[in-house]
């Protein structure tokens, strides 16, 4: 599924802009694929008995990442650390002031099912990408220090899916 929706990224991000047979952009696919993960993930949810908040945590959070993923492994390996970077952090911060506070003036954001140790986990992931990338050593994040981040994400991946199980 990783390596499906990464080829269908990488994909549609090189030819986007460009118009199909029909008229419509690749951008247009996009925004559809984005639709349809967060209204299919829901009604996963809802049958599985599981919360939006987990489905949030995983299946959204993950399928809507893949695109940053896809655009910062394509960054890194042309060599340029700056767009790798600044797309990740940049996307985050659009996320948590842009997205969430444009969300929360529609509508109260109740957390719901979001943990104090989901946001635990992201204040650290913030803590350790701003020691890594500004801090420690010469601004660069080096492949120990990224197989950290993975190693963090990996076992936070972990103890969500052990939450459900039990």
């Amino acid at each position: 599924m990783v390596t499906v929706l990464l080829v269908l990224t990488v994909l549609m991000a090189s030819g986007c802009g460009k118009k199909d047979g029909f008229g419509a952009t690749q951008k247009t696919y996009f925004f559809s694929y984005k639709v349809g993960l967060v209204d299919g993930a829901s009604g996963i949810a809802r049958r599985a008995g599981l919360s939006e908040g987990v489905i949030g945590l995983t299946v959204v959070g993950f399928g809507s990442s893949v695109p940053d993923l896809a655009t910062s492994v394509i960054a890194a390996a042309k060599r340029q650390p700056g767009i790798a970077l600044g797309n990740v952090v940049g996307s985050c911060i659009f996320n948590v002031f842009l997205v969430v506070g444009l969300c929360s003036t529609v509508r109260p954001l109740n957390a719901g099912t979001i943990s104090a140790f989901d946001f635990g986990t992201l204040a650290v992931g913030a803590l350790l990408v701003w020691l890594f990338g500004a801090i420690i050593g010469r601004r660069v994040i080096t492949r120990g220090e990224g197989a950290v981040l993975v190693v963090v994400y990996l076992a936070y991946a972990a103890r969500l899916v052990m939450s459900i199980v039990e």
